[in-house]
């Protein structure tokens, strides 16, 4: 029979260092290898571990600073929009305010124009501007939509709109600064054009040939229009001028003329009492007499003329509008 071999309890480890010197042994227990080899095993699992998890923070880390850079990255597109945005705002706010400064230089000519139209034909209508108002209504349309969701991608289109309102206010405002020029040359001659009614009543009798309304035979020229009045109504002067006759004159009874220039003159007849002399400066509107019934008259009445050059003229086609 073989003899069994008993296993040897140590391990001898020798230690060789150089000829000069002794060999050492080293003798370990072989129960020490087992756990000896479990913890490298452990150890190395643990190093696995640790290098995947320092893997995945490096990636997640990685994610993170690309997100946080592609956040600056939009913070700072969104802060030159931001900066664009504050940029056109700001171009279309001095664009609005220049509109609006213009706009009302032109309301306050129209509104000048309108004084001195009204001034000289009172009883004429008062004329708008369709410029402006379609200007004014478009504008505040802009202005209540303004800024917008889209703000940025219209404000070209707004800006358009802005210089073409600006160049149509621009030439609405030469019109009417020519217009006045023309109105303030032309003014003598609409202040002293007669124009409107000169008593307030019905006309009874127009110019034109009539029989003879005291013995109904014969015909004659009537040079002017009777006005049926009140005994004392206001009669007004229908334009500027100065009083060239004020006194009894025959059939006419009591009687006003105005020269107002240009060749016009006005009479005034039948009144019960004057109240302007010769010499006195007039404008229309002015109370010059109280109506009546003198002269050669069947009632209470104000016989009315306009003559250009002393040739009669028809009143009717001055009185305007008619009488209130």
């Amino acid at each position: 029979m073989k003899k069994r071999v008993q296993k040897s309890k140590y391990t001898t480890i020798m230690l060789i260092p150089d000829s000069t010197q002794k060999i050492k042994s080293l003798q370990i227990p072989n129960w020490i290898w087992h756990p000896m080899w479990i913890c490298i095993c452990v150890l190395i699992i643990a190093l696995l571990t640790s290098s995947l998890r320092i893997s995945t923070y490096q990636v997640q880390v990685n994610g993170f600073g690309q997100e946080l850079k592609n956040r600056i990255e939009l913070n700072s597109t969104l802060k030159s929009q931001n900066q664009l945005f504050d940029h056109e705002l700001q171009k279309l706010q001095m664009q609005y305010n220049e509109l609006e400064q213009k706009l009302d230089v032109l309301e306050k000519y129209k509104e000048q124009l309108d004084e001195k139209l009204e001034q000289t034909a009172p009883t004429s209508k008062k004329h708008s501007s369709q410029a402006i108002q379609s200007s004014r209504s478009s504008f505040l349309v802009i202005k209540n939509n303004l800024p917008s969701k889209n703000f940025l991608e219209n404000s070209t289109a707004l800006s358009i709109h802005f210089t073409q309102l600006d160049d149509l206010i621009t030439k609405e405002l030469k019109a009417y600064q020519a217009l006045s020029q023309r109105i303030d040359k032309a003014l003598p001659y609409l202040s002293a054009y007669p124009t409107g009614w000169p008593a307030q009543g019905k006309i009874t009798s127009e110019m034109a040939i009539r029989k003879n309304p005291f013995t109904g035979r014969g015909r004659e020229l009537h040079t002017g229009i009777d006005i049926a009045v009140s005994h004392g109504t206001e009669v007004l002067a229908t334009g500027e001028g100065v009083i060239l006759f004020s006194g009894y004159q025959g059939s006419y009874g009591r009687l006003i003329i105005i020269d107002h220039g240009f060749g016009f003159t006005t009479r005034y007849a039948h009144n019960s009492s004057l109240l302007v002399k010769e010499g006195d400066f007039v404008k229309r509107g002015d109370v010059i007499a109280k109506s009546g019934s003198s002269g050669r008259s069947t009632g209470p009445h104000l016989h009315y003329e306009v003559r250009i050059h002393d040739e009669p003229q028809n009143p009717r086609d001055y009185l305007g509008e008619e009488t209130p």
